[in-house]
C-alpha cells in the first residue's frame, strides 16, 4: 500500500560540463547576439533574439551536442525510449533586470528544455504551473509534489532542464542588476512511430 505517482510529467535537471573556454565563447556569442521583445502582453517583458534555428550555427554547435548528448541519456536511461529526436527549434532568451516572462507552454514539440548561460539565483526562477487539473482550489496543509500548483526551479550557469512541452512556465523577475541569459529549445521524434494503423514516419 502506498503512493503510486502513476502518469507524471517527468522533468530532468542536471549540468552540463563544459569547459570554462568554451563556455566563456558561449556566453559572448549569446550577449552579442540581436534581441527583442518577447511578449507585448507585459510591462517589462523578456527579450528573444529573431533566429528560431540559433542552436544550427557554427559557433553554436558544441553545445548543441552536448544538449543531444544529455537529452539522450535522459530519454535512454530515465524514460527507456529508444526514438531518435531532433531539434525542431531553438532560440536564445534575455532577461533584463527588473523583467519577467509571460506564463506560456510550446506546441508542436514532445519536450521542451533551456540551458542557463548568465544567470544567479537571484536572476528569475523558472516556475512551472499545473493547469491540468483547476477542478478545486483546496488548502493544502503543505505543499509537495502531489498537491502543488507552482514549482520555481532556481537557475545557475551550465544547468540544463528537460520538461514536458505542454507544461505551462514562466520566468520571475530578474532581481539582480545584471541580464540573465540562456538558450531555449524544442525537440521532437523522428523515424518511424508507432504501429499498425497508428503509425507515421516523420524525417
Amino acid at each position: 500500500m502506498g503512493i503510486i505517482p502513476l502518469y507524471s510529467k517527468v522533468f530532468y535537471r542536471d549540468i552540463i560540463d563544459i569547459g570554462d573556454e568554451d563556455f566563456l565563447l558561449l556566453q559572448n556569442n549569446v550577449k552579442n547576439s540581436f534581441f527583442t521583445i518577447a511578449s507585448d502582453e507585459i510591462k517589462k517583458p523578456s527579450l528573444i533574439n529573431d533566429d528560431y534555428e540559433i542552436l544550427d550555427k557554427p559557433q553554436f554547435q558544441k553545445i548543441k551536442n552536448l544538449i543531444m548528448e544529455k537529452f539522450y541519456m535522459f530519454m535512454r536511461d530515465h524514460m527507456k525510449i529508444s526514438n531518435d529526436f531532433k531539434i525542431s527549434s531553438s532560440w536564445l532568451t534575455k532577461t533584463e533586470p527588473d523583467h519577467f516572462s509571460h506564463s506560456h507552454k510550446h506546441h508542436n514539440c514532445y519536450y521542451s528544455g533551456v540551458f542557463y548561460v548568465d544567470t544567479d539565483e537571484n536572476g528569475g526562477d523558472i516556475i512551472f504551473e499545473n493547469v491540468f487539473d483547476q477542478r478545486f482550489l483546496l488548502n493544502n496543509i503543505e505543499q509537495n509534489v502531489y498537491n502543488t500548483r507552482f514549482v520555481n526551479f532556481k537557475t545557475k550557469n551550465k544547468m540544463i532542464i528537460f520538461f514536458p512541452s505542454e507544461i505551462h512556465h514562466k520566468i520571475s523577475v530578474n532581481k539582480t542588476n545584471k541580464d540573465r541569459y540562456s538558450i531555449a529549445f524544442n525537440f521532437y521524434p523522428i523515424g518511424k512511430i508507432g504501429d499498425h494503423d497508428s503509425s507515421v514516419s516523420i524525417s
